[in-house]
Parts: structure tokens; C-alpha cells; sequence
């Protein structure tokens, strides 16, 4: 009974609220409430964020559990980084 709010709230409604965000801020750009340069930063700052979380991620994963062959992390930080950047394309 805990874990299922928890996973609505905390992890299915994370993206809608991205995204939100992102229109929002789109929004106030368009209006003259933000300028270029804060707008710029603040898009480069949340794709930057999400970049790190990703490979902090799976550098604290090979760290504990030594899952990829010889330490070898570069494929999946490369596929990390690959889907974050899809992800804002879409």
C-alpha cells in the first residue's frame, strides 16, 4: 500500500512534470518574461543534469556490482548520454 502511491506520484508523473517544465519555460521565453541567455542556460543545465545522473549512475553500479566486463563503461555511458539526447528530441 505505500509503494504504489510512491510510484505514481514519485516516478510515472516525473516525466509529465519534466515537460511541463519545459513548456513552461518555452512559454515564457516566447512571452519576454525570460531572456535568451537564461533560457539557453537553463535548457543546457537540465540536459546536462540528466547527462550526469545517468553516467553517475552507472559508474556507482560498475563500483558496486561489477556487472560490465572489465570495467569496461564506455557503451553504456555512451548509450545513457544517446537517450538522454532523444529524449529531449522528441
Amino acid at each position: 500500500m505505500v509503494i504504489m502511491p510512491y510510484f505514481f506520484f514519485a516516478e510515472m508523473l516525473s516525466p509529465v512534470v519534466e515537460v511541463l517544465g519545459y513548456l513552461a519555460m518555452i512559454g515564457a521565453f516566447i512571452f519576454g518574461i525570460i531572456s535568451l541567455k537564461f533560457f539557453l542556460l537553463f535548457l543546457f543545465l537540465a540536459i546536462f543534469y540528466g547527462v550526469f545522473l545517468s553516467v553517475a549512475s552507472i559508474f556507482l553500479e560498475e563500483m558496486t556490482y561489477k556487472r560490465y566486463p572489465s570495467g569496461n563503461i564506455s557503451s553504456p555511458s555512451f548509450f545513457s548520454v544517446s537517450w538522454r539526447i532523444s529524449d529531449i528530441a522528441r
